[in-house]
């Protein structure tokens, strides 16, 4: 398994990110950012990982994340397109999104660079090239030894969990 499983005693080994988005969004607020979006691919009622980091945003904050503000349903670059579409035809432009890829934040720019509009800070996630090759921060949560531990764990006669620490990345 790949994710906390938290009270069930079942062989684990999953990135630990919260503590990770906490560190992005205090990157974005001591930057001054205040009007962020996020991008995810799944609904924030069912899926931990948008949890994670509408909750990362509400502890940094202290506020609750607006519904205008989450966009869900994002999986490829084009996706984070349609989106970029939407946020920068808002009258009140955001100033940062976290998106959740560096391919998805290479939509997002392309969709603010053919509205001519200023580009927001784009936070992806995955550390691919696209977000080295942009410059973006990335959020790397290791998914290759993730997997590899998963596996280990799987094939081991001895349950545990075992939580990876996901890493922020400035790429300047």
């Amino acid at each position: 398994m790949c994710e906390n499983p938290h009270d069930y005693s079942l062989p684990a080994a999953y990135a630990q990110c919260t503590a990770t988005y906490v560190e992005a969004f205090t990157y974005l607020k001591q930057r001054h950012h205040q009007r962020i979006a996020i991008l995810t691919s799944r609904p924030l009622e069912v899926s931990a990982t948008t949890q994670a980091m509408v909750g990362a945003y509400e502890q940094v904050y202290q506020r609750t994340l607006s519904p205008k503000l989450l966009y869900t349903g994002i999986i490829t670059a084009e996706d984070g397109e349609h989106a970029g579409t939407y946020f920068a035809q808002l009258t009140e432009p955001v100033t940062a999104v976290l998106t959740n890829g560096d391919d998805i934040a290479v939509g997002m720019r392309r969709a603010y660079l053919a509205a001519q509009r200023p580009v927001p800070l784009l936070i992806g996630q995955e550390h691919q090239l696209s977000g080295e090759v942009l410059g973006i921060p990335t959020i790397d949560h290791h998914f290759e030894v993730v997997g590899a531990r998963a596996l280990e764990l799987a094939i081991s006669e001895h349950p545990q969990s075992i939580a990876l620490p996901a890493e922020l990345i400035i790429n300047n």
